[in-house]
């Protein structure tokens, strides 16, 4: 009877199995499918840094191949996720608000082509990463591409150039420690660019430096050799160190902020962040005592950019960079930038302008000023917000804000329960896993400064850890 119990247990438990597939039961028989997305997938890092058609190229790749071979397999059982079906409301919607955009046409195209994200996230998570083979060679691209374009930012903050012929821009871009006239002339700062075809390295590396930097942390915990655990310090200092050279404001402010919020979530490595911190601040303040220009730009300019975006963004209507320092111009960017922003909003309150419609819309509805002189120009229309909810607001309208902030709830309701296991059970893998979802929660950062997340090289920043952290998720519940 026991016996007879038991069987009837065991085929009722299979049948279960079979007509409910855990998320990652999906296994390619297709085997160059499969091959050519881990591959886009370990290149995927590097592509992200270099520029945004290599990291479309990665993204839409192994988009393409988990369609293709979801269809072969006739397996879809990972659409029935809430925060896909989510994503999908979000993109019909936005296809559909395309028809009233001012260039109907390009606002299509582009609510189109976002497709390429969910579904980009999804393959990670029900696909290539619930594999720990794919894990951990992911992990090892992400260390060794973000440890490359830390030295590479290096070379080229020294010699003005950087290992792949990249130059610095900006006013005395071609300066270097070997014009040390130029170099160090306050009104020269340089924009590093790395390995990025523009000046947002900076940004691109926090991604991969905030989960590296708490791996390194944590490996100086457990190690007994002093020489290893001084190495590993060491390298994790550089690689914040690298971020501050940049002299880019939002990176040097996220890694900051992230530094904090890895001290709360991960007790057994807070000794060592705070000696990481102490190293870094040890060396960049070395480095800005030397170099007034970076100095000029981490200190002013940051101040003045917080002072008329957060304190003071309504502030007086007249603006002109005529006779303003040069450090002000960025100031007066933003002013400008968040108040047309926010007049868009006003103007379309319910379904917004559409996808990368800004500059075209902007130049129609806002009017000329007198008053503003932004080199030269009496209106300045940028190409987007440059911050998520301000883009959110004016792109899709208030619908559209509810909508993307729908599928964000849908993701802190899958990893609620993975945050709490990880900080119970750390390992390497485990605090890697928590600095990556540090900085992604970085990116939902309110007052926050950045590019569109409709374009590749920043929306990868929300797509591709949240399918990462999903994967790893699903891969521990399924073992």
């Amino acid at each position: 009877m026991i016996h007879a119990d038991n069987m009837s247990l065991a085929l009722n438990t299979l049948l279960k199995q079979t007509m409910t597939p855990h998320l990652c039961d999906l296994r390619s028989n297709t085997h160059y499918l499969q091959r050519i997305a881990e591959t886009l997938l370990m290149l995927l890092p590097l592509g992200y840094l270099i520029s945004s058609a290599v990291c479309d190229i990665c993204i839409s790749g192994i988009a393409m191949c988990f369609l293709i071979q979801s269809i072969l397999k006739r397996d879809y059982h990972w659409l029935s996720q809430p925060w896909l079906q989510a994503s999908c409301l979000f993109w019909i919607y936005l296809c559909i608000t395309s028809r009233w955009a001012i260039n109907p046409s390009s606002a299509l195209v582009e609510s189109l082509t976002f497709a390429r994200f969910p579904i980009l996230t999804a393959a990670l998570a029900n696909w290539l990463l619930c594999s720990p083979i794919n894990h951990q060679r992911l992990q090892q691209s992400v260390v060794l591409f973000a440890f490359f374009t830390c030295f590479d930012i290096f070379i080229q903050y020294i010699t003005g150039v950087d290992l792949i012929g990249r130059h610095a821009e900006g006013v005395g871009a071609n300066a270097s420690l070997m014009n040390p006239e130029l170099f160090f002339n306050v009104d020269h700062f340089r924009r590093l660019t790395g390995l990025s075809n523009k000046w947002n390295i900076a940004g691109k590396l926090t991604l991969l430096a905030m989960p590296v930097m708490t791996l390194t942390a944590y490996q100086a915990s457990h190690t007994s050799n002093t020489l290893y655990r001084i190495l590993l310090l060491t390298l994790t200092a550089l690689l914040a160190t690298s971020i501050m050279i940049t002299g880019e404001r939002t990176p040097i402010i996220v890694i900051g902020l992230s530094g904090m919020l890895s001290y709360a979530l991960i007790p057994t490595i807070r000794r060592f962040i705070i000696t990481s911190v102490c190293l870094t601040s040890a060396i960049t303040g070395l480095i800005l005592i030397s170099n007034p220009s970076l100095q000029t730009r981490v200190t002013a300019h940051m101040y003045s950019v917080a002072q008329v975006t957060v304190l003071d963004w309504k502030g007086d209507t007249k603006i002109s960079t005529s006779h303003a320092p040069l450090n002000d111009h960025g100031a007066i960017y933003y002013r400008l930038l968040i108040n047309n922003s926010w007049q868009l909003f006003l103007n379309h309150p319910i379904i917004g302008i559409g996808i990368k419609q800004m500059p075209e819309t902007c130049q129609k509805e806002i009017p000329d000023n007198a008053d503003i002189n932004f080199h030269g120009q009496s209106k300045f229309c940028p190409t987007s917000p440059a911050n998520l909810y301000l883009e959110l607001l004016a792109n899709t309208g208030i619908i559209g804000f509810v909508l993307f902030t729908i599928i964000v709830s849908q993701w802190f309701r899958v990893l609620s329960h993975l945050r709490d296991d990880l900080k119970k059970q750390p390992n390497a893998d485990t605090v890697f896993m928590l600095g990556l979802f540090v900085i992604w929660l970085m990116q939902f950062f309110p007052i926050m400064i950045n590019s569109s997340i409709f374009f590749a090289w920043h929306g990868i920043k929300i797509w591709w850890p949240i399918g990462w952290l999903m994967g790893f998720s699903n891969r521990r519940d399924s073992s």
